[in-house]
């Protein structure tokens, strides 16, 4: 998984969506819907009770947090890729742009590229908005890397001058 740098901005609009009163799962799907980057609840919570983003820091938080509702489940495969399983709303156009998708699990699409995509759907009762799209969305990944052999030999052999016997 990718560690993600927060700005000062996004810890500060953090801190301001939770004294506004909203629980750590909606500060994440706030932040998620304004900056287009997977902040996952239990780092926001993390942050909201500690001040830091690590989870790194060894300090005692004020409260244990569990991340039920929205579940990110990361594994670093032994071929170098990584597989990202995640639930969220989304809409069939959004499912479709790899941008997207690499976004919404926490990679940077500058960085990462999808090896596979696998995004189920099904509608659920909301009581906030009656009934609402969902997706479970599983993507394996692997970093990218300019494999562009023709390139990487005339770069290696440019100033090599053949020797004459």
């Amino acid at each position: 998984m990718i560690r993600l740098n927060w700005t000062d901005e996004q810890k500060n609009r953090i801190i301001e969506l939770s004294k506004q009163g909203l629980s750590s799962p909606k500060v994440a799907q706030q932040m998620f819907d304004e900056y287009g980057i997977n902040f996952s609840r239990r780092t926001v919570a993390r942050f909201i009770a500690t001040g830091h983003t690590s989870s790194h820091y060894k300090g005692k938080p004020k409260s244990k947090v569990k991340d039920v509702k929205r579940g990110t489940e990361i594994v670093i495969n032994k071929d170098g890729s990584t597989t990202s399983s995640t639930t969220m709303q989304m809409t069939a156009e959004q499912a479709k742009d790899p941008e997207f998708v690499l976004r919404a699990h926490g990679f940077n699409p500058d960085d990462w590229d999808i090896i596979s995509a696998r995004n189920n759907f099904w509608q659920q009762n909301s009581v906030e908005n009656g009934l609402i799209d969902l997706y479970q969305s599983k993507i394996t990944v692997k970093p990218k890397v300019d494999n562009d052999i023709k390139r990487a030999v005339e770069v290696l052999t440019r100033d090599i001058k053949p020797l004459k016997v």
